[in-house]
């Protein structure tokens, strides 16, 4: 090379170095926001999966873009350049932490491939394998070594010296599959320029990781309990507004928990405040790993001294319940230390979901509040469950829900003789003076039988109806709960009376549970809830059909009613099953019926309205 061609080479470096400088401190920025957002922040899941695919995307294709444009550069300085760009993209993204095995791969088969492509045609020269050896054995050593090559500056350092001198040194003079020409000055350029590249895009990542670690740790200082390390109040008050708006919005079930130590006031009296602390951080401790036990992550919040939260979003009252009950039971279960001293404490827990009338939050919130309130009325370590209390003696506190129940009569005889009555849930008012239609029908399998139970103490016929929801039947806890309260009560006969047609996955087995335990089935509302096409499925497991005529009376005459009734009885006897019509208000209603179509079981207010069962 001639010296006026050294005098250029000499006289652009500085542009070429500020270049390469400002270009690996914008594509480590980058860079690491993509890295962090798909390999640190988004929680496993198809999310992920795309960020990872983007960030791998994003810097092959960047390299393939730089890699173009050194094959079309005019000149042979600019086409270096560019390939020794995209030399350091693949580089860079090889030395990435947190990827798994297929992505380094393609990370390494890209590397390689950029090596190949500077030899293509050439590969009569022994350079071209020694080169491609090499960068073989580079690779190795990242992969070995992982997560130390990037945090190490000594060791990327040598890393980066060693994968120049790899490379550039071993490109033949003429490269014609590059469009690159090289000269001895050109090698010993790129490689100038390669290893600052490398040196500025690991001290800029270095710093970026800082300034990502420093803020990650204000970020957990201000929404997390530093005691505790459950998310603070503040936290607490954006996500239950977020997670009750989208509650709303969607008609998703939100599940709120709240909870606190019982007697903890005079416990930090007795034991003093640093064994307060201990508790504290094993009690929420404990009810984590409680959590943990059904939900991969949890919502636990902080909201005062010894009281907290927990958020179930997508969770009925139902299925919260149980990790309510495993929150309470392990911490029952558990001894806690300090100094050597063992300490027992209990909780006392409400729990509510978000209702239709609720306007905000607050309403919900308040609710909890009120029912936490009313565990610690009801001798503290219980749960009351949307009014409902249970204490840790197995005794049901009767000061939420309450069965009404219906007669349900055979009409064959003139005596209409009581067969059965239908069980209707009510809840009682705040004031406690009324008794309401709950806000939701989905409560625990173990307030349900605890209701039963006590109506059966006294009740009229041991025969009765209850009603469940879809999501209710095909819980296979409900169905092992009823079944085992059916076959240990005797002379018990019991009734499911479905709201809606459930999903079919597992009826089969469902329906052998039920049935294994003389547990009858009925289908509420057919032909106005429930229609014939959605049934089919069904009809086959169902014992009972139960025509509504309330439902239909004021929309359809006299003619169209009976033909829907005969419909049904003619659905009902190609079945094997009974068809019961409630809403009978009338003798003439009741006359008809049993006239024309011979249907002698009915419920309705002509045989009595529903009225608070007895209990004890």
């Amino acid at each position: 090379m001639d010296n006026i061609s050294l005098v250029k080479t000499v006289q652009i470096l500085p542009t070429q170095i500020a270049i390469a400088a400002f270009f690996a401190m914008g594509f480590v920025t980058t860079y690491y926001w993509l890295w962090r957002r798909a390999l640190v922040t988004t929680p496993k899941g198809s999310r992920q999966y795309l960020a990872r695919v983007e960030l791998l995307l994003s810097g092959l294709g960047l390299t393939a873009l730089l890699f173009w444009m050194g094959f079309v550069a005019p000149l042979s300085t600019n086409a270096m350049m560019f390939h020794n760009l995209g030399l350091y993209i693949v580089f860079f993204m090889l030395c990435d932490a947190r990827i798994n095995f297929g992505e380094y791969l393609v990370r390494a088969a890209a590397v390689l491939f950029v090596v190949a492509m500077h030899n293509f045609g050439n590969f009569d020269r022994w350079q071209g394998f020694v080169s491609l050896a090499a960068v073989l054995l580079i690779e190795l050593v990242v992969y070995i070594f992982d997560r130390q090559v990037r945090n190490s500056t000594w060791g990327s350092t040598l890393l980066v010296v060693a994968m120049a001198c790899s490379v550039w040194p071993f490109v033949p003079a003429v490269s014609a599959s590059a469009s690159l020409t090289v000269t001895p000055v050109t090698r010993v350029e790129a490689i100038l320029l390669f290893v600052i590249m490398s040196y500025i895009g690991h001290r800029y990542w270095a710093r970026q990781d800082r300034l990502a670690t420093v803020s990650t740790e204000m970020t957990v200082q201000a929404n997390y309990d530093a005691l505790t390390n459950a998310r603070s109040f503040s936290l607490f008050e954006r996500d239950i507004a977020e997670m009750f708006t989208d509650s709303q919005a969607n008609g998703t079930p939100l599940t709120v928990v709240m909870f606190d130590i019982d007697h903890f006031k005079a416990f930090n009296d007795h034991f003093g405040h640093p064994a307060g602390d201990a508790v504290l951080a094993g009690v929420v401790a404990t009810v984590r790993k409680a959590i943990g036990e059904y939900l991969e992550s949890d919502y636990l919040y902080r909201v005062g001294g010894e009281e907290f939260v927990a958020l179930f979003p997508n969770m009925t009252v139902t299925q919260a319940t149980r990790i309510a009950r495993a929150m309470v039971h392990a911490v029952r279960a558990t001894t806690f230390t300090y100094e050597a001293v063992e300490l027992h404490v209990t909780l006392s827990m409400g729990v509510t979901a978000v209702r239709a009338d609720d306007e905000q939050e607050t309403d919900t919130y308040k609710r909890v509040d009120e029912f936490l309130y009313q565990s610690k009325h009801a001798g503290r370590d219980t749960i009351t469950i949307e009014g409902h209390s249970e204490r840790s003696d197995g005794q049901q506190e009767n000061t939420g829900y309450r069965f009404f129940s219906q007669p349900i009569v055979d009409v064959s005889s003139d005596d209409h003789q009581l067969i059965a009555r239908e069980l209707l849930l009510r809840m009682r008012s705040a004031d406690g003076a009324r008794w309401l239609l709950p806000n939701t029908f989905d409560i625990d399998v173990d307030v349900q039988i605890a209701l039963i139970r006590s109506v059966l103490v006294d009740a009229e016929t041991q025969h009765l109806g209850l009603n469940l929801l879809p999501s209710q039947f095909v819980d296979f806890r409900v169905a092992r709960a009823l079944s085992t309260f059916v076959q240990s009560t005797p002379n018990f006969n019991l009734t499911i009376e479905l709201t809606g047609v459930p999903d079919a996955e597992n009826l089969t087995v469902l329906m052998g549970i039920y049935h294994d335990a003389g547990i009858r089935i009925a289908i509420d509302n057919v032909g106005s809830v429930n229609h014939y096409e959605a049934m089919v499925p069904l009809l086959k497991y169902v014992d009972v059909l139960k025509f509504s005529l309330q439902n239909l009376r004021r929309s359809h005459d006299t003619v169209n009613l009976d033909t829907r009734i005969n419909f049904w009885k003619q659905v009902a006897d190609d079945n094997g099953c009974l068809l019961m019509v409630t809403g009978v208000e009338t003798r003439r209603d009741a006359t008809h019926l049993r006239s024309r179509f011979g249907i002698t079981v009915q419920e309705g207010y002509l045989y009595g309205k529903p009225r608070l069962a007895l209990a004890k």
